[in-house]
């Protein structure tokens, strides 16, 4: 079981957003937006 911050980057980083690009890389300002605004809506 993860953390709700390690669950969104694993979230992102399978593929379960539309943040990756098509060459399926991520910034780290695309993480760091993506985090912030998806770890308020994981339950605890």
């Amino acid at each position: 079981m993860h953390g709700v911050f390690t669950y969104a980057i694993l979230e992102l980083l399978q593929g379960n957003s539309d943040v990756l690009s098509k060459d399926e890389t991520v910034s780290i300002y695309q993480l760091k937006s993506y985090v912030e605004s998806r770890v308020p809506e994981l339950p605890n």
